[in-house]
């Protein structure tokens, strides 16, 4: 008590800020060890079964690469491959994926044919801050590469509100999540415009923002396995009611 009796109130102030400060920060040092920890023990899903019926493939960033889930086999993907057993499912997606970096996949791919591609992407466009504009133009070559490949037989996820994830200080998550509404908005409309499914899973952050511990990753970032299960149920039943592949929606045993 003596030592803070003899500070005015603005002294006691900045002490307390940059306590405030140093903490936020070591705490972000530590969430961000755990999201390198994370993506270094993380393995992307893919299954390639004999006398395969249909073909998927999937890119996208971390959030299709399975990062977060315990096992690949609780990934999208891993999800997908088990209900799922006699599809071949090539998943390409990569940790850190920016919507431009998937152009250069479908070039690659250009003269592949899928009977469905899944893109999940959008989420480092946010906080690597890209431009909206360029970002616009990206999603319309990605998704029109896309089209090509699978005969318009597309699906883009839309992902949670990453902006508000807790591995973000309270500080950023006001601006982290207004631009993921805005690329939202711009994923949407061109997804639209094209004839594109456009899977909102933006309703779903309520559970991750009521129950963090069970739908988050250790890193507060990622979803864990009970958050991928929780997308997975709700990416096909949004699919189930526009009836845009039906053959690829799981039984109902998986919901």
């Amino acid at each position: 008590m003596d030592f803070f009796n003899g500070l005015d109130f603005f002294s006691i102030f900045f002490i307390l800020l940059d306590s405030f400060i140093v903490v936020t920060a070591l705490r972000m040092l530590w969430r961000i060890a755990l999201n390198k920890s994370l993506s270094l023990m993380s393995h992307s899903y893919s299954v390639h079964p004999k006398g395969a019926q249909k073909r998927i493939l999937i890119v996208g960033d971390s959030t299709s690469y399975g990062t977060g889930a315990t096992r690949p086999e609780e990934s999208l993907s891993g999800l997908l491959a088990h209900d799922l057993p006699r599809v071949e499912i090539e998943n390409l997606s990569e940790n850190g994926f920016r919507t431009r970096d998937l152009i250069a996949i479908f070039e690659k791919k250009k003269e592949k044919r899928y009977d469905l591609v899944i893109i999940s992407i959008g989420g480092n466009d946010v906080w690597h801050l890209s431009a909206y504009a360029r970002l616009e133009k990206d999603i319309v070559r990605v998704l029109d590469l896309a089209n090509i490949l699978s005969g318009r037989k597309t699906i883009l996820l839309v992902y949670s509100n990453i902006g508000f994830a807790p591995f973000f200080p309270k500080m950023l998550r006001r601006f982290l999540g207004t631009r993921a509404l805005c690329v939202q908005n711009i994923f949407t409309r061109v997804a639209k415009e094209r004839d594109i499914a456009c899977v909102d899973l933006f309703s779903q952050f309520y559970f991750f923002e009521k129950e963090p511990k069970k739908y988050f990753a250790p890193d507060m970032l990622h979803p864990s396995s009970a958050g991928y299960r929780l997308w997975y149920r709700e990416i096909w039943a949004q699919l189930a009611v526009d009836n845009t592949c039906p053959w690829a929606i799981p039984p109902k045993k998986s919901e």
